[in-house]
């Protein structure tokens, strides 16, 4: 299958607070469009909480980076060719279906979207530090 993050970058609650500013709003009205309060948006940011699915497939919606959010990396930066993404998202598909039959259920499309980013961004990673290993090996040869 493929290996799971032991621990996510630190930095979560800044790099939420960082996107919600790019989009212009204060944590109130950040909140409001996710659908929580600004307390809770507050404390997201301080890293008091952890959000839940719903709330990451909401400020997804209102566009947010989530990649970013969650593991520090911006979408456009990483490097990769249209064939090399496109194998990358059927695989995650591919997980995603195979996690709904395991469970015997179907997600929601709010959840099967958070989980194909999050797969997708967990393959897109383990690509690029392939990448990277190679040209360090090629470069120590």
């Amino acid at each position: 299958m493929f290996k799971t993050f032991e621990k996510l970058p630190n930095g979560f609650g800044d790099r939420l607070k960082l996107e919600r500013k790019r989009l212009g709003m204060n944590q109130e009205e950040f909140g409001a469009k996710a659908g929580v309060q600004r307390f809770t948006q507050y404390q997201y940011e301080a890293e008091v909480n952890s959000p839940t699915v719903r709330y990451l497939a909401s400020i997804l919606e209102i566009g947010v980076d989530l990649t970013y959010i969650l593991f520090g990396i911006r979408v456009n930066q990483m490097h990769l060719s249209q064939a090399e993404m496109q194998s990358i998202e059927k695989k995650a598909f591919a997980l995603i279906e195979q996690n709904e039959e395991s469970l015997g259920e179907k997600l929601s499309s709010d959840q099967r979207f958070v989980m194909f980013d999050l797969i997708r961004t967990h393959l897109v990673q383990g690509k690029i530090n392939e990448m990277h290993l190679d040209k360090n090996n090629k470069e120590s040869a």
